[in-house]
């Protein structure tokens, strides 16, 4: 493939810099969920201690129960949706990517990069997909611990519909088209409308994304307060459909703690 460095120095710095770079991404990840965690364990000890039993003012006690409610509702959604889903996609993005831009900023991109360029879409959108509902049920897991009303622990992802799968394939081309775009402008001969075009759908697509996610995240607890066994069984669900081809666990229907 003639986009592929020949340089074996070249593909070596390439490998070292990226995987030193998704190292230090996931070390910061796992401290920073280490840390919430910690500070969510501090915070519910403080609350227990300081609530008296004895003592009857609701105006005193309440605001202490709904913060230790809260930081268990945290603890509970950091437990059944664990942090490395998170992760996957920017270290495939991040180790992936960087040989795709670095095809495209030194000219050599060309069609023999199509099925593989195609390859790295779908794993980016399958990535994309898995953050998003992972957000979700986070979400759903947080408000229904807070509401007392947390009956089922974990929900396959694929109920969430086809919704979650069309903001995963805008979130995969138009970050692609950023980034590649971005490297496109920095080569001297370049194309300055498909350089532009790439920068202005990511601009405009990707910050207009995270209203739409966080307004499923609460369609999402809200649709499945009564169970959510009856959600997501139509035939039109393509996750549904990859559900029974595939046997990865994040489709299974997980039912035990």
């Amino acid at each position: 493939m003639s986009w592929i460095p020949k340089d074996a120095s070249v593909v070596a710095l390439i490998v070292s810099l990226t995987a030193i770079l998704a190292t230090v991404v996931n070390a910061v990840a796992g401290l920073s969920q280490f840390s919430r965690t910690a500070k969510a364990y501090r915070t519910i000890e403080w609350t227990n201690s300081t609530l008296d039993p004895d003592r009857d003012d609701d105006a005193y006690q309440r605001p202490l129960k709904d913060l230790r409610v809260s930081q268990e509702a945290h603890l509970l959604a950091a437990h059944y949706v664990p942090w490395w889903r998170f992760m996957v996609l920017p270290l495939w993005m991040i180790l992936v990517g960087s040989l795709f831009l670095y095809a495209i900023g030194t000219g050599k991109y060309s069609s023999d990069a199509a099925v593989p360029t195609l390859y790295y879409l779908v794993f980016c959108t399958w990535f994309t997909w898995l953050f998003i509902g992972s957000y979700c049920e986070r979400v759903r897991i947080i408000e229904h611990h807070k509401a007392g009303r947390l009956t089922e622990s974990r929900i396959p992802l694929w109920r969430m519909g086809n919704k979650v799968l069309v903001y995963a394939i805008c979130f995969a081309v138009a970050a692609s088209a950023l980034c590649g775009a971005a490297a496109l402008a920095g080569r001297p001969r370049h194309s300055g409308w498909l350089a532009g075009g790439g920068i202005v759908v990511g601009l405009i697509v990707l910050p207009a994304l995270i209203p739409f996610v966080r307004l499923r995240s609460r369609e999402w607890a809200k649709e499945t307060k009564g169970g959510s066994k009856s959600i997501g069984n139509n035939r039109t669900n393509v996750p549904r459909s990859l559900a029974k081809l595939l046997d990865f666990d994040v489709f299974r229907d997980e039912s035990a703690d």
